[in-house]
């Protein structure tokens, strides 16, 4: 069973710079390693696809979200109600550059945007602090197989301002939905994906 979310089948784990998502032969590594797998399992519609057309395998399986704890999806949803919004903009204050926070502060420099830096390694600080922003500001350097970030804005009720070509969370249909609705529907998913994992594995 792999449980992929880092494209380690492309050489360089960012197959968004090549044309289509799709890289030349000679980039591809370890497709004997996914084509043995009884199941590959993948966090979102768009990177299914992508795996598919790059190893040309037939085992791959969407569970469609991203893997939260009870505790932190309570938490989620227990902010959003107790939250108010104190600042217009948010962006996530990185120093991965994959996470693009010099482009979002780029973004904020052209567009005359003050922006609240968020970032905090206690979860529950990190949640409050986004929660607080009517808008996040995001702009990835590589495709994300999901972006659990971009999925908690939108359970806090924040407007997300990204490229979503380059969002695996964007890719799902439920994407649109936000609040209570978007984490009802994280947790069915997460409770379908365990149930997946336990018929591949026990079968």
């Amino acid at each position: 069973i792999i449980y992929e979310h880092d494209h380690k089948y492309v050489v360089n784990r960012n197959p968004a710079v090549f044309k289509d998502f799709i890289a030349p032969p000679e980039k591809i590594i370890n497709r004997e390693f996914y084509n043995s797998a009884k199941k590959v399992f993948v966090l979102s519609k768009i990177c299914k696809q992508v795996i598919e057309k790059n190893l040309e395998i037939n085992n791959v399986h969407n569970i469609g979200c991203s893997l939260w704890s009870q505790k932190d999806l309570d938490l989620i949803k227990q902010i959003s109600h107790t939250s108010g919004k104190a600042s217009e903009y948010g962006i996530l204050q990185s120093s991965n550059t994959i996470k693009g926070t010099l482009q979002a502060i780029q973004y904020c420099n052209l567009n005359n945007i003050e922006p609240k830096l968020v970032s905090s390694p206690n979860y529950a600080e990190f949640i409050t602090n986004l929660s607080l922003c009517e808008k996040f500001i995001f702009f990835p350097q590589v495709l994300e197989t999901y972006s659990r970030v971009c999925a908690e804005a939108k359970m806090l009720n924040c407007k997300v301002i990204t490229t979503p070509k380059l969002i695996g969370f964007f890719s799902e249909d439920y994407s649109k939905l936000s609040g209570n609705d978007l984490h009802n529907k994280i947790c069915i998913n997460i409770e379908k994906a365990v149930e997946k994992f336990e018929e591949e594995i026990y079968g």
